[in-house]
């Protein structure tokens, strides 16, 4: 059985809409730390990712009024295991690496809502995306999406990713259920 590693990194932290991106691989060169820099030319997500699977989940500024910031970050990392482990039929995940500083408490209430099995180490830290293809692919994906949402330019492109790439639509609904199931206390 391939082992499967997921990077997750997030556009502009408190700007919205926020794009969070997960890229998925079992590449081990993926996750092997080296020193890389951000790309920031635009190109294709193609070009920059292969072959890798990618999937992203929006956020509206309107998760600021239910959700706290831990809270919308664990939002988003339960969105995007989930929608990895639903979508592939693989019901664990091998590695999980983040950018940032992800508390103790976001990483392992992400692990307990997306209900993944088996041993899946979740590990983030800052400059991931410097350190680890993977991430750094996901950063790159983050930027090319947030910038497109920002400017609304690009339509066709747009109605692509979401219908092939997207979560889900996160709405107020979704928002409120995570809210309450969430619970956060530093």
């Amino acid at each position: 059985m391939k082992k499967r590693y997921l990077g997750i990194d997030e556009s502009n932290h408190g700007r919205y809409p926020e794009v969070f991106v997960g890229v998925c691989s079992s590449f081990d060169s993926d996750i092997t730390p080296t020193r890389l820099s951000k790309h920031r030319v635009e190109s294709s997500i193609e070009k920059i990712i292969g072959q890798r699977e990618w999937a992203y989940c929006l956020v509206p500024a309107i998760a600021r009024k239910f959700l706290d910031a831990h809270s919308i970050r664990i939002m988003a990392f339960v969105e995007l295991v989930t929608y990895f482990k639903n979508n592939n039929k693989h019901d664990s995940l091998d590695l999980i690496l983040i950018d940032g500083d992800a508390t103790a408490f976001e990483l392992r209430k992400t692990l307990e809502l997306s209900k993944v099995k088996g041993e899946t180490n979740i590990r983030a830290g800052k400059d991931g995306d410097r350190i680890y293809n993977l991430v750094n692919m996901a950063d790159y994906v983050a930027w090319h999406l947030f910038h497109i949402y920002s400017r609304k330019r690009h339509s066709e492109k747009l109605s692509l990713y979401e219908s092939d790439n997207m979560t889900r639509l996160i709405n107020e609904d979704i928002i409120k259920q995570y809210a309450q199931c969430i619970n956060f206390t530093p």
